[in-house]
């Protein structure tokens, strides 16, 4: 099929150009980008962006953060001289941000990426991050300040306490995860729902074995030091304190006994490499809590998982559907966590190499 016989959507893979026309609820082709931290993700996004006349959307829950630069290995300014990205340095840190928040930002963007004629490429490790703008979420409001105050100064013990005296159904949800807790509770139980998954998507997984990422995680941590990530830290925590969101993340929060007296810098290295190889076994659960992948759903176009010979082969046997860029958005159905859990863990494209991810992009574009 070629787009250009399509009235209100094509796409010139010579010109490297997406047009769309003015009517609404349509939808643009998004490239997703997925995987653990230093996978080469940002690295991939930026290749795809120069050769698909792209931008990129950083879907990470540190780099939203102003002045948090190193340890969150953000691009650097080069980067985004050449690159367009969005949704850095967005956050204050003093006040934080939310998933919600961060879905609203991020489907503006991909809106205005796709009137400017370019390609949205969402990139990132923070996997609510990333459904909520391939699931559409639906989040609920915040509850009252006060309430929220109330309900952050408990532990999780009593969070918990307080739920089952609620009769609050706390199943699938993270009880060692406070703020999941708070939430629940401050809903009373009810929960954001999920639609299907977003058509016209494309998602990219990195794979990569364990020795090989350690190895890279330790090379970029050692760069970081080098950077100037002691420095960082230290004033980042005389201007906000140890408390502030963003001085939780990893690369910030195992400076704290350094700077207290009781911990050396080898030490504070060894925790910034095992706290990064645990952060990656939590997102290599997320994005692959199933292992086989399926033909495409809701209209989206994937490619069958990498193997010998398998990069040509269309997903599964069913007929190409039409362009969803062409089609009416309807009301989202509603799905629990485990079925849009799995709907997103069929659909990952996986590449064990990064140099193969160019020739999916321009077969899933050319459809």
């Amino acid at each position: 099929m070629n787009f250009t016989d399509i009235s209100n959507f094509k796409h010139n893979l010579d010109d490297r150009q997406i047009y769309v026309d003015d009517e609404e609820n349509t939808l643009s082709p998004l490239i997703v980008i997925v995987g653990e931290t230093a996978s080469g993700k940002s690295a991939l996004a930026m290749e795809l962006a120069k050769r698909f006349n792209g931008e990129i959307i950083s879907a990470d829950s540190w780099t939203v953060y102003k002045g948090f630069d190193i340890g969150t290995a953000k691009p650097n300014e080069a980067e985004r001289r050449e690159i367009p990205h969005h949704l850095l340095d967005i956050a204050d840190p003093a006040k934080g941000f939310s998933a919600a928040e961060f879905k609203r930002q991020a489907t503006a963007v991909i809106d205005d990426i796709l009137k400017r004629g370019k390609l949205s490429i969402l990139v990132g490790g923070t996997g609510l991050y990333i459904d909520s703008v391939i699931y559409d979420y639906g989040f609920l409001p915040a509850g009252p300040v006060e309430e929220r105050r109330r309900l952050d100064g408990l532990s999780n013990d009593e969070l918990l306490s307080l739920a089952t005296s609620r009769a609050i159904d706390t199943t699938g949800i993270d009880i060692g995860n406070k703020r999941r807790l708070v939430r629940l509770i401050e809903s009373n139980g009810i929960r954001p729902y999920k639609s299907s998954l977003r058509p016209d998507t494309l998602i990219i997984g990195l794979l990569m074995n364990k020795d090989e990422l350690e190895q890279r995680i330790t090379v970029r941590t050692d760069n970081m030091l080098t950077a100037g990530l002691e420095q960082e830290v230290k004033s980042l925590a005389d201007m906000y304190g140890w408390l502030v969101e963003p001085m939780k993340g990893i690369g910030y929060r195992e400076w704290q006994t350094y700077f207290a007296g009781d911990q050396s810098l080898e030490q504070t290295r060894r925790r910034i490499i095992s706290g990064s190889m645990q952060l990656a076994k939590k997102q290599r659960t997320w994005f692959r809590s199933s292992r086989y992948d399926q033909p495409p759903v809701n209209g989206s176009h994937f490619l069958a998982k990498t193997g010998p010979g398998a990069l040509d082969v269309p997903m599964g046997t069913s007929p190409a559907p039409k362009p969803v860029s062409s089609q009416k958005l309807s009301t989202p159905n509603k799905t629990n966590d485990r079925s849009a859990t799995t709907e997103r863990n069929k659909s990952i494209h996986w590449l064990q190499n990064s140099r193969q991810a160019a020739a999916v992009v321009q077969k899933f574009l050319s459809k």
